[in-house]
């Protein structure tokens, strides 16, 4: 399929029909919208360049036609379109494995791990709301591992692998044939013990297919890689070490870039902003889901107390129609002023609300980031995305000095939505330079073919890679290397 991210697997028997994962596809709609000049506004808009499947059955909404006459819209019809589909398994809390689920009608059943499960939904409180992103008439089911699912002429069974975000989940399908789906993993991380004995368990069983990323397959070869590549730590213990030496050395402003939902992330970066005698700056929705995450049940371990940190709010305008703004602006209506509570949506209006996080934690306005500027050498911030926080705290006439560390597992847009020479523009205007300290959430190639010899399959499907003819150089003698393409069949 030659592409990193928008998995979308249908798995169909003569009685049930499942999907593995519902993925937004970066590459492909990045080909087609321009956000905001160009941009889909319905699920027929993604119909027309093939990013998801037309498939009745499926979709919200898809058996609603609208009516229209020459004074513009009278009225909806309904129609009889039956849930055709069993379920949807989600490995994990990366939208290009999730991001079109908002579209799917709320009557299929939703499943993935409970760390995944609660990321997902504290994610989109934050304020996702983009017709294919809003989740909220779905409701997802939580499996712990080794959870089995039993579907007609097919069980399904999780297990727990280790990627760039806590809750990874790979599953064996059980029937005609035995599939194995790892989604993304790794052998390499401070969790690489799941994803082994996840291929202790495959290695009990005799597996007809196996769906395989292969994101790192071919990448270097080119040289057209950014540079974050070309600087990749080969584990989490080096990405600490780097980082803790980059932030010793640095007498000035530090900010470290991860993506949003890495939590163990949360935990190094705390633990060297200790090691370092600078206090911690989090942004807004990380300090969200750091809040949330442990709620209900203690899903993450060690997670430090929000009162350990700064949370660094977004500037956000001071809504015109609310009376303090109207008092203010009188005279010169229109005028931007910075809110501080009043008017303050979705994630950041929680925080307020929550009596636990001591009011002096937060950041906000001119001042304070001017503060936190002038007095940079005492803080070390972290963010996920740093145009936008760079934007925020740059006054026009401001020197600023230090060091951006860029820790994002792969510039694949995975994780992030903004391209990186956007990146680089910020940094040459903010004076900061740049380093690197990040490993990937994906396998590296001898590891893959670790991986790959233990499951020992009789046949693999390259799945999430640029390169899928690499795979010829790591599989066992006698395995078949099967290509799928976008919307082709394969017969099992």
């Amino acid at each position: 399929m030659n592409e990193i991210g928008g998995n979308k697997f249908l798995l169909e028997s003569e009685k049930a029909r499942i999907f593995l994962d519902f993925g937004k596809s970066y590459k492909r709609e990045e080909e087609f919208f321009e956000f905001p000049l160009i941009q889909p506004g319905n699920v027929d808009d993604l119909f027309k360049i093939s990013v998801i499947p037309e498939l009745e059955g499926l979709y919200r909404y898809y058996h609603y036609s609208a009516e229209y006459d020459g004074t513009g819209p009278i009225g909806v019809t309904p129609s009889e379109e039956k849930r055709r589909f069993d379920a949807i398994l989600l490995t994990h809390a990366h939208m290009d494995h999730y991001g079109h689920l908002g579209l799917i009608r709320d009557d299929i059943p939703i499943y993935t791990s409970e760390i995944s499960k609660k990321i997902i939904e504290l994610y989109h409180r934050t304020g996702r709301t983009k017709f294919n992103e809003n989740i909220s008439h779905l409701e997802l089911t939580g499996l712990e591992e080794k959870n089995v699912i039993e579907f007609p002429n097919m069980s399904v069974e999780r297990f727990d692998v280790d990627h760039s975000i806590l809750g990874a989940s790979a599953y064996l399908i059980r029937g005609n044939k035995n599939i194995v789906y790892p989604g993304d993993f790794r052998l390499h991380g401070t969790r690489k013990a799941l994803t082994l004995n996840f291929l202790k368990e495959m290695q009990k069983e005799s597996v007809d297919y196996l769906l395989c990323e292969g994101t790192r397959l071919g990448l270097l070869e080119s040289g057209d890689e950014e540079d974050a590549e070309k600087h990749i730590q080969s584990s989490d213990d080096d990405v600490k070490s780097k980082c803790l030496e980059i932030v010793q050395e640095e007498e000035n402003l530090v900010i470290y870039d991860a993506s949003q939902a890495d939590l163990d992330r949360v935990k190094l970066i705390h633990e060297i902003a200790k090691k370092s005698g600078r206090q911690l700056v989090i942004d807004s929705k990380k300090a969200f889901l750091l809040m949330y995450l442990n709620e209900d049940q203690i899903l993450i371990e060690d997670l430090p107390d929000l009162n350990n940190f700064q949370i660094l709010l977004g500037r956000s305008k001071l809504g015109s129609n609310t009376k303090e703004c109207k008092d203010i602006t009188n005279a010169c209506p229109g005028f931007y002023l910075e809110t501080y509570k009043t008017g303050r949506r979705n994630h950041e209006s929680e925080l307020f609300n929550n009596s636990d996080i001591h009011e002096d934690c937060f950041i906000w306005g001119p001042d304070q980031r001017d503060s936190l500027i002038k007095h940079s050498n005492e803080y070390l911030v972290y963010t996920s995305n740093g145009p936008l926080l760079l934007l925020q705290c740059k006054r026009k006439k401001m020197e600023m000095q230090g060091t951006y560390i860029y820790g994002k597992a792969e510039p694949f847009n995975e994780e992030m939505e903004f391209s990186f020479n956007r990146l680089l523009n910020w940094l040459k205007l903010c004076n900061l330079k740049l380093e690197y300290a990040h490993t990937s959430g994906h396998c590296f190639p001898e590891d893959l073919a670790k991986a790959i010899e233990i499951i020992n399959p009789t046949s693999l499907v390259p799945i999430h890679t640029e390169n899928p003819e690499k795979f010829r150089e790591l599989v066992p003698r006698g395995t078949k290397i099967i290509n799928v393409k976008l919307n082709q069949n394969l017969t099992l």
